[in-house]
Order: structure tokens, then sequence, then C-alpha cells
């Protein structure tokens, strides 16, 4: 619990983009915006899943009792990630 602490709460102080992670073609972005996704009201913060030039849409929550971050996807997948996945973004 005390390291999800220390790795999300300061990602969720900025605005915008605050953290990505990928792997090949596919990129995942985690927004500090709310979730545009009306059917989800568990998972406040809106995501982005972005693949061989296609994009859906998401939202995302960080567990209170793992390190997982889980999202929620505009074709109705839901898939858990590892908070440790994601590198936070920096603003200059």
């Amino acid at each position: 619990m005390l390291l999800l602490t220390f790795l999300i709460l300061p990602l969720l102080a900025q605005a915008g983009v605050i953290a990505t992670a990928g792997a090949g073609r596919v990129r995942v972005t985690l927004y500090d915006e709310p979730c545009a996704l009306a059917a989800v009201s568990n998972l406040p913060r809106r995501a982005e899943w972005a693949e061989n030039g296609r994009t859906f849409e998401g939202c995302w929550g960080a567990s209170r009792m793992l390190p997982i971050i889980m999202t929620y996807w505009s074709d109705k997948t839901v898939i858990p990630f590892l908070a440790s996945a994601f590198a936070r973004i920096h603003e200059t």
C-alpha cells in the first residue's frame, strides 16, 4: 500500500498526461481528467489505448490494496496493469 501511495499520488498532482506505458505498437496513456465513459463510475480518470493507428477511450483507477492500475476500455475489455509498468510524464 505504501509503495502504491508513492507511485500514484505524485502522478495525480499533475494535470493532463501523467503517465504512459507501452510495448511494441501499444501505448497506454493515463490522464488526470475525468473519465469520459458514462457507464463507468468506479474508475474516475481518463485513459487512452493507442495501437496500430486506432485509439480506444478508457478509464483508470489505482487499487488501494495492490500496486495495480485497473482499466476499462470502450471495447468493453478490462485490463489490470502493474503500476510499475508506467513511466511518469514530467511537465517542462
